[in-house]
């Protein structure tokens, strides 16, 4: 009882002077039990993608995550807090980064460090477990899906999941039965990645908050998608959106969920659902985070829509508008070629192959300087060329189709020649 009685007290002194605020909302039951952990530990990046928002704002693998800040910014409020899991991380990056500019506070080693992260993408990084939670299974887990072992990676990481469920850190036993998961679908091992990610559902529905359990649904439907179990995956997802609106209705994490079940029911073949989940999306968005990068990407996911509708007139005008806040925003990015490349075909479907050209040569400028090694380079060479063939130019289309096949990435089914 004592023990119980003094951590409840710390945890109560902690809140009240500001110290300690995890992302949870309070009808989280589990508020208290993670925020007694909190100001002891932190959340360790485990990946920085190169080239990511993080990576550009300083943030390297190994940095501690503790805390975050965002300033009051019409129409939100000052809003702040501490890192608490790795579910933290996920939820200040979709919920809170939209809405403007957000401090982080943590360390480097020993020593104390900030970064400032502009609303203007994904942070690219991928976190960790907690330093109190972190078994030797867990980093033996790593090692081995590393080296590319998947049967004793996954079986590691299964003995660090049943320990932290044992011990009742039950958000940390759920993220990893899914990195298992996410490992094992990276290794091309669905049916061990099943497994993990089935674990993490069970645990996550038994055990943790609707937040939690929302970010767990959103992972899976991802994980099932990509293999083409459209239903699993839509089902997923509109529990999670379901359990977002519980918690926080019409907030900018619902958007997310809203434009990947929209994805979801085009791949479906139901545009009308997909253009009504992202209607919803745009009216949230346009209200909670105006003129951010979150807005852009609804805009563009809703001018593709359009489009496979044959409202192209509809398309060009909100991915225009997707097309001037990327300028704005991150007008060295890969997300404006993004943009430029739909503009392009649409251009196209339009019969202008001469606008289509120009999207499409700002879009190969960008994907050859920001990727240079992608698939997406030689789709630029080939869009380039295919506008340039409409305009009867057969023989710079030559030059680029050629490129083109000759890339690592080639699109071409047999040797390149000109009759082909």
């Amino acid at each position: 009882m004592r023990t119980f009685l003094n951590r409840q007290l710390l945890v109560q002194l902690l809140l009240a002077a500001g110290a300690l605020s995890c992302i949870a909302t309070a009808r989280d039951p589990h508020l208290a039990a993670r925020a007694a952990n909190a100001a002891a530990t932190g959340i360790p990046l485990e990946e920085v993608k190169h080239g990511s928002l993080g990576d550009k704002a300083g943030l390297q693998a190994g940095d501690l995550l503790l805390a975050w800040r965002l300033p009051a910014m019409p129409p939100n409020a000052r809003a702040e807090g501490r890192f608490c899991s790795p579910f933290d991380v996920y939820e200040v990056e979709r919920e809170q980064a939209p809405r403007g500019v957000i401090t982080l506070t943590g360390r480097r080693g020993d020593a104390p460090m900030h970064w400032i992260i502009a609303a203007k993408e994904g942070w690219g990084v991928r976190p960790g477990l907690p330093l109190s939670s972190r078994k030797d299974s867990y980093r033996q887990g790593l090692e081995r899906f590393a080296a590319g072992d998947v049967q004793g990676g996954a079986a590691s990481l299964r003995r660090s999941e049943a320990a932290l469920e044992r011990s009742g850190d039950f958000e940390s036993a759920s993220w990893v039965a899914l990195r298992e998961g996410q490992l094992a679908d990276e290794h091309g091992a669905w049916d061990a990645a099943q497994e993990g990610v089935a674990a993490a559902l069970r645990i996550a529905r038994l055990h943790c908050s609707p937040t939690v359990v929302s970010h767990v649904d959103y992972f899976a439907a991802i994980a099932y998608g990509r293999h083409e179990q459209l239903q699993r995956a839509g089902e997923l997802l509109e529990n999670a959106l379901a359990l977002r609106e519980k918690v926080a209705p019409a907030s900018i994490s619902s958007t997310a969920i809203l434009s990947l079940i929209a994805y979801t029911r085009s791949r479906q073949g139901d545009i009308a659902g997909a253009e009504r989940a992202l209607d919803t999306a745009l009216e949230i968005t346009r209200r909670l985070a105006p003129d951010s990068w979150a807005l852009a990407k609804i805009l563009s996911n809703l001018g593709i829509v359009l489009s496979s509708r044959g409202d192209l007139a509809g398309a060009e005008e909100h991915l225009r508008r997707a097309l001037e806040l990327d300028e704005k925003l991150s007008p060295d990015s890969l997300y404006l070629a993004d943009d430029l490349v739909v503009l392009g075909k649409i251009a196209r479907k339009r019969n202008d192959p001469t606008a289509a050209e120009a999207y499409e040569r700002r879009a190969l400028e960008l994907r050859r300087r920001l990727a240079p090694d992608s698939e997406a380079v030689a789709k630029s060479l080939t869009d380039v060329a295919l506008s340039l063939v409409a305009q009867d130019n057969l023989s710079e289309a030559e030059s680029y189709w050629r490129q083109a096949c000759l890339s690592r990435h080639s699109p071409c089914p047999a040797p390149c020649h000109r009759g082909s």
